[in-house]
């Protein structure tokens, strides 16, 4: 699916500016977008109504008739996810545009304990602005770089404070070091809660936790059931990996 974008600008050549800029972001990253231009904020509402399918609107701030803050406050009074950002070249709309276009009226309290959770707490009291850090140099000039491991501890976090009944977890610990590994495992628990969660893994050092266990081979699942269980079955799937897993970790501690 591509990212819908929809650019309200009353400048034809500033539009075609932003929407070349956009097409060579997507370029950058393999992304297919799917940009609009709207000459007003009136004609771009009246376009809304009808169908709100966008991802993100790039919105410029002075406009005849209605400007993009007002604009912004309409579409924000039904749509919080929506990605808002103004295109301006006066400072004095900054901390009124943040109010609007930000949308987030989150919990600071819990973003902390679920960035907690996923063992980022540390990371975060280094961060210049705190939860206000703008993260990487590309989005901002001051932007403060993770590693890979800490965008996926950021990303466990996201999935908690969503808090959503369900969580996929795919290969959640892939980019971290064994002692952050082992810290999320101890935490698994506590991370789930009362949710269900399905944890994909290649590792199976990381599913001793599971209370079930699906194992797959050539697409199909060939075995089912706890650690334990399916370590005893010395004739199953499970069995020789795990043993052919735990012969590599070995070799490699002891290389």
């Amino acid at each position: 699916m591509p990212v819908r974008i929809a650019i309200c600008d009353d400048s034809a050549a500033d539009a075609a500016y932003v929407g070349a800029l956009l097409d060579q972001w997507a370029a950058q990253r393999g992304l297919a977008v799917q940009a609009e231009r709207f000459e007003s904020a009136q004609a771009f509402l009246f376009h809304y109504e009808e169908n709100k399918d966008y991802d993100v609107l790039l919105l410029d701030i002075e406009m005849p008739g209605m400007d993009g803050v007002s604009m912004a406050r309409a579409i924000r009074r039904e749509n919080e996810a929506v990605q808002i950002v103004f295109i301006t070249g006066y400072s004095d709309y900054i901390a009124e545009g943040h109010d609007v276009a930000a949308g987030v009226h989150y919990d600071a309290q819990r973003v902390r304990e679920c960035l907690k959770l996923a063992g980022f707490e540390e990371r975060l009291q280094k961060m210049p602005k705190g939860l206000d850090t703008c993260l990487y140099k590309d989005l901002e000039q001051d932007g403060v770089e993770i590693s890979g491991g800490e965008a996926q501890k950021i990303a466990i976090a996201r999935a908690l404070y969503k808090d959503a009944p369900f969580i996929i977890l795919d290969e959640p610990t892939a980019a971290l070091d064994p002692i952050a590994e082992a810290e999320i495992y101890e935490k698994f628990n506590e991370i789930a809660g009362d949710k269900t969660a399905v944890y994909i893994s290649q590792r199976l050092s990381s599913c001793k936790f599971c209370d079930e266990i699906a194992v797959f081979d050539q697409g199909q699942v060939v075995q089912m059931g706890t650690h334990e269980a399916l370590l005893a079955d010395t004739q199953g799937k499970y069995y020789e990996l795990w043993h052919a897993q735990a012969q590599y970790y070995a070799q490699t501690e002891t290389a």
